[in-house]
């Protein structure tokens, strides 16, 4: 919690203090706490706003008395104690104000340029649905004539026309001028029939193709803030050989994103090695301290006794690993290389340079395995620090079948080593499942999608005789090699961009048992993340005292206003004690010697069928 953050907390408290006791809040300007929920209302309601403030033909003073009556008819059924407004025409002014900042309503850009804030918005969907709209008489008329003149002389045609012309002599209807066309059927002459008719069917005939050519060029895609070209993140999590680069070339608009692919730093530092300008001696006397000494979970050798025995110990260079990567060692030991070096964060830190406006902002993607929730909690919070939006912030996770990816592990150009890929696939279903029905991490308010990465389950497009059309590279679409168009794929959608998580009836099921039929048979849905401590208790009550005792542990102290408000009085619902199958999340601010920390402690409460909670906390 920062400064700012601690401030308004003490500002908030007083008031409710002062509403509890009874006491009315005469006001001059909104409350700003308030206002939020007011901002959300007025928004919703923006219509109606502006059909009352265009009532009074631009005069500012019966804008702002109209303001300060939008209010007090909300705050009446909503925030009683808010109503005792001292001077109408002030504190609309003020709203009018704080609206004109949020560009709600008022347009924050026609205020920039006149500095008059009473200008009203223009109704954004509206006007660009007439945009759109082109009058009938500007629609480019088809040419039907030129068109069948030079559809005539092609070759196809001739040969079609002697074939009616010959139809015709035949029958002795050549030129009889009845109105009749010989009519084709399955490539075969089967008859005669109206011309209206015949050439009707032709014209529906094109359109359909027209239709069926125009549909092959947009793929089915999940988009991003309506393909924004600038601003957007997208944590594209699975684990290892799921498929994530097949996926972000087809299943997501990925164009125009810059891809975080760790696999590309482990080429680049082969590549650097090999021209000289890197070894493993420098490396490891640089970066060598920085390697765990501590097995893995399945045990084995530590990542530093990994590089003593698999580089140090045969006198291989960095170049010669990279060269073999069929070898899981030398995958593992690249990873350990880059890993320590902190290639990730450098990474980052290059893509936000320089970027102090938030339009330059680029549009990221970050290839994880998502084993932890760390791995995308510790990016997210550089992320809006640099000025990016939470909603722009998204989750796509790539769910395969994890036996699957242990035969395509062997045939990839980059064997990972099995105990690896195993912990990647168990992890990011911890992971995501977690973050599902669990904790959201803070800062992660876009689309949360999963796309069940089967062969059986993408289509692709197809000829008329059943052959998988593919697109070859050109210019505008900058493929490397010919592909193939996907024309649909299963998804499931989990969250709305700036939105809360979906009903759990329309989802939570389905994707049980998607993890449960593609994940490891070792995968436990009632396991959390690596990150927080897990326990069951009998109340409620004794699980979030355990969760501030370990934090307090850890030399925190607990805002007792957060935790008054939150677990005492049970937050936004209204209780502490989560329902059987419901979750109760909480965030709660620490402090270090009485001044407020960045970090928080985030304590999640699962109702169990037994009646116990299932307890979930870490500081974040």
């Amino acid at each position: 919690m920062n400064l700012k953050e601690f401030i308004e907390k003490e500002v908030k408290t007083t008031i409710n203090g002062m509403v509890s006791e009874g006491r009315p809040i005469p006001m001059d300007t909104p409350n700003e706490f308030t206002y939020i929920d007011f901002k959300k209302y007025a928004y919703k309601n923006r219509k109606m706003f502006k059909k009352e403030l265009q009532k009074s033909n631009g005069n500012s003073g019966k804008m702002f008395l109209t303001l300060s009556a939008l209010w007090y008819k909300w705050a009446k059924q909503n925030h009683k104690e808010f109503t005792h407004i001292k001077d109408s025409k002030k504190f609309g002014r003020a709203l009018m104000v704080m609206m004109v900042k949020d560009d709600l309503i008022f347009s924050i850009d026609a205020f920039n340029k006149t500095n008059n804030i009473t200008n009203l918005k223009e109704d954004d969907y509206v006007d660009q649905a007439f945009n759109d709209a082109k009058p009938v008489e500007e629609e480019t008329k088809r040419d039907y004539k030129k068109e069948y003149e030079k559809y005539g002389k092609s070759k196809k045609a001739k040969k079609y026309r002697a074939e009616l012309n010959k139809y015709n002599r035949d029958k002795g209807t050549y030129g009889n001028g009845d109105g009749k066309d010989a009519s084709h059927k399955g490539g075969k002459i089967v008859g005669f029939e109206a011309q209206s008719k015949n050439r009707g069917r032709a014209e529906k005939s094109r359109l359909k193709k027209e239709s069926v050519n125009e549909e092959q060029i947009d793929e089915k895609l999940i988009t991003f803030s309506n393909r924004a070209p600038y601003g957007q993140v997208v944590f594209m999590a699975g684990g290892a050989g799921s498929g994530k680069g097949f996926a972000i070339d087809n299943f997501i608009d990925s164009a125009g994103f810059k891809v975080r692919d760790v696999d590309e730093m482990k080429k680049a530092v082969g590549k650097l090695d090999q021209l000289g300008k890197f070894s493993v001696d420098k490396w490891y006397k640089k970066y060598g301290k920085k390697l765990s000494d501590k097995p893995g979970k399945g045990g084995g050798l530590s990542p530093k006794a990994h590089i003593e025995e698999f580089m140090l110990g045969k006198g291989l260079s960095i170049s010669d690993i990279s060269k073999d990567l069929k070898n899981p060692n030398n995958v593992a030991s690249l990873h350990y290389i880059v890993d320590s070096m902190g290639l990730k964060d450098k990474w980052l830190i290059s893509m936000l340079s320089g970027k102090n406006n938030k339009e330059t902002l680029p549009n990221l993607l970050f290839d994880i395995t998502a084993k932890k929730v760390s791995s995308i909690t510790e990016v997210i919070k550089p992320l809006i620090a640099n000025g990016y939006d939470s909603k722009n912030i998204h989750l796509i996770w790539v769910l395969a079948d994890f036996h699957v990816a242990i035969k395509a592990n062997k045939d990839r150009d980059r064997m990972v080593p099995e105990d690896i890929l195993l912990q990647t696939h168990e992890g990011a279903g911890k992971t995501m499942w977690s973050v599902m029905t669990k904790i959201l991490p803070k800062g992660l308010n876009g689309r949360i999608d999963v796309i069940l990465n089967k062969r059986a389950e993408t289509v692709n497009y197809v000829d008329s005789k059943g052959n998988e059309i593919e697109v070859e590279p050109n210019q505008k679409n900058k493929l490397e090699k010919a592909r193939t168009v996907v024309k649909g794929f299963t998804s499931l959608p989990i969250k709305k961009q700036g939105g809360g998580i979906q009903p759990e009836a329309a989802w939570k099921e389905i994707l049980k048992k998607w993890i449960l039929s593609n994940a490891p048979k070792t995968i436990d849905l009632s396991q959390k993340v690596d990150e927080g401590k897990d326990d069951y208790f009998k109340t409620a009550g004794e699980a979030v005292d355990f969760a501030k005792k370990v934090a307090e542990k850890k030399g925190f102290e607990i805002d007792e206003d957060d935790w008054n408000s939150q677990i005492t009085m049970g937050g936004k619902y209204n209780r502490l004690r989560p329902g059987v199958g419901k979750t109760h999340s909480f965030q709660i601010g620490l402090l270090k010697k009485g001044k407020p920390q960045r970090k928080g402690l985030a304590i999640s409460l699962y109702g169990m069928d037994s009646g116990k909670y299932e307890l979930t906390h870490y500081i974040n």
